[in-house]
Order: C-alpha cells, then structure tokens, then sequence
C-alpha cells in the first residue's frame, strides 16, 4: 500500500508540476539531470533548496494533521544493516533516475508517458526497499520528517549518500547506453 501511494502519488505530483518546475521533487533527481547537463548547476542548487524545504513543509503539515508520533520517518528494518540500507538506498533511487532519463531526458515514444513510468519506478523502488529501509529514495522526503519529528537517527546519512550514489549510478548507466549507442537499436516485433 505505501509502495503504491509513493508510486502513483508521485506520478500526479509530476504531472501537475511539470509545467510549473518540470516536476522534479527529489535532490538526487535533480543530481543527475544537473550532470547529464538537462538542468544548469544554478537552476540545479535552487531546485534543490526548494525540494528541502518543501520537504519539511509536506512533513510538518503531515504531522499537524496526524495525531501522535511520527509513524512516517525513514528507518532500517527487516534485520538490514546500515551497509544494505545504504546500498539499497542507491539501488532503488537508481532505478528512479534512470527512469527519468530514458523517459524525461531522451526524446522517445515514452516521453509523453514519463509521469507514468517515473511513478511506476518509484513504486517498485519502494516494493524492493520499504521493508528494510524504509524506501527514502529522496534526501528531502527523508529529512522533513526527521524535522517534523526534531529527531534523527545515528544512520540518517544513508538517506543521502544512498540516493546521491544511486543517482551518480544512474547517470554511468546511461553515459553506458548512450557510448553503445543504444539509440540504434530496434526493437522487433514479435
């Protein structure tokens, strides 16, 4: 269930802010479409000043409206340690960013459907690592609720280093793809 709020709660969230601010929410997002020079490094560092602090904003607010503690704070669970945490924090957002490269970046048949296929990332993202993460795949939505909560655990780094490797993973990938010029290739038909 939270995997599939993620998933498709991003996917409208892109679509309405596309036009606005190209729908990018996430800093380590915003890491690879600065080094795949999609967005210039200035544009870049405001962005990701915004998602911050959007980021504490949609935690504080969630927590206004939630009563109790903070039940949506990012933490590692499933017996995961702090190095399958991290790695898992890169693999997921990895997946995110190379989404939002081959759908956003590129010019392809999927590009109208990049709203739909980031989401889609997004929620298999979360199915492969809520359980033992806690799924933060977004350094901004992993620290506003640490905010909110006035509370961060001895581990939160891996929220940021995990997502920004993830990213930098993301755009070797890609520079890969783009070196075997995969844009040759033809898919046949069956």
């Amino acid at each position: 269930m939270i995997a599939f709020g993620f998933g498709f709660g991003v996917m409208v969230g892109i679509i309405l802010t596309c036009r606005v601010s190209g729908g990018n929410l996430n800093p380590a997002v915003t890491l690879t479409l600065m080094i795949a020079r999609a967005v210039s490094p200035v544009r870049g560092i405001i962005m990701m000043l915004a998602q911050m602090v959007a980021g504490m904003a949609a935690a504080g607010a969630a927590s206004a409206m939630t009563p109790g503690e903070i039940a949506f704070a990012n933490g590692l669970g499933g017996g995961a340690s702090r190095t399958r945490g991290l790695f898992l924090e890169a693999f997921g957002t990895c997946i995110l960013c190379i989404t939002v490269l081959m759908t956003a970046v590129e010019a392809s048949h999927l590009s109208n459907y990049a709203p739909v296929c980031i989401g889609i990332s997004l929620f298999i993202g979360h199915l492969i690592t809520i359980y033992y993460s806690g799924a933060g795949l977004n350094p901004a939505r992993s620290f506003g609720p640490c905010i909110a909560a006035r509370s961060f655990t001895n581990y939160h780094w891996i929220y940021w280093v995990g997502p920004f490797i993830g990213s930098l993973l993301a755009y070797g990938i890609w520079q890969f793809w783009k070196l075997l010029e995969y844009e040759t290739c033809v898919c046949e038909e069956e």
